[in-house]
């Protein structure tokens, strides 16, 4: 796994454990990986790339939504 974050439709930053929902079919979830080869934060936004837990499929960060704010 190359990248280990990418950004959601807002812009916001979503990595590997950060809550999401699918904003095409409300499907919530963690995000579990990444499944990519390598590629910018700015490409991946637009690739079937996020895994989440107990979902099939792959999702596309630029249909996902943060659920949860990061801490600093």
């Amino acid at each position: 796994m190359v990248n280990t974050f990418t950004y959601d439709r807002y812009r916001n930053r979503i990595g590997q454990g950060t809550r999401v929902m699918d904003a095409e079919t409300g499907v919530t979830g963690k995000i579990a990986a990444f499944r990519v080869q390598n590629g910018s934060p700015e490409e991946l936004r637009r690739e079937n790339c996020v895994e989440l837990v107990g979902q099939k499929g792959l999702f596309k960060p630029v249909s996902l939504m943060r659920l949860e704010a990061t801490t600093a």
